[in-house]
């Protein structure tokens, strides 16, 4: 899972550089995200603090290589998408084209990335079972009629007759 463990990298920059943005230059964050709409200024401040925190929550993910977690922060950004998409569709603020193109590319990269992952893991373990087959079958002395080792051997400790 190394691949989408990198893609995550961009996940926590956007998070902990937009939050701490917000955060502490709430205006200013705001003018690059091209916001047109009024939102005051603690509101822009406790949006900061909350993608500060979730990208904490992302550099730990990352840390501590909590693969289990990976496929949870795609539904995460699955939901943020289809926020911001009605957002949008509510307001016409071009904040939220902004943030469908910030998470949507980062969701785009650790989807693909994610996808690449499994593939790579399923080709090993077909790769793994085959080599198993094969070296059990051609050991010597093995008898190739009936009993142990006469089937194929899928790397649990079972054996297919």
């Amino acid at each position: 899972m190394k691949r989408t463990r990198i893609s995550l990298y961009y996940l926590c920059t956007y998070l902990l550089v937009g939050g701490f943005v917000l955060l502490f230059f709430p205006a200013g964050g705001l003018k690059l995200l091209l916001a047109t709409g009024d939102y005051g200024d603690v509101f822009p401040r406790v949006a900061g603090m909350l993608l500060a925190g979730l990208g904490m929550v992302v550099v730990a993910i990352i840390t501590t290589r909590s693969e289990v977690l990976y496929p949870a922060t795609l539904i995460v950004r699955t939901f943020f998408l289809a926020c911001s998409a009605a957002f949008y569709w509510m307001t016409h603020d071009p904040l939220f084209l902004v943030l469908l193109g910030i998470v949507g590319f980062g969701f785009v990269l650790a989807l693909t990335s994610y996808l690449l992952d499994r593939l790579n893991i399923i080709n090993r373990r077909q790769g793994f079972a085959a080599s198993t087959s094969r070296s059990s079958s051609s050991a010597p002395g093995s008898d190739s009629g009936s009993g142990a080792g006469s089937g194929g051997a899928i790397g649990c400790g079972f054996e297919i007759t």
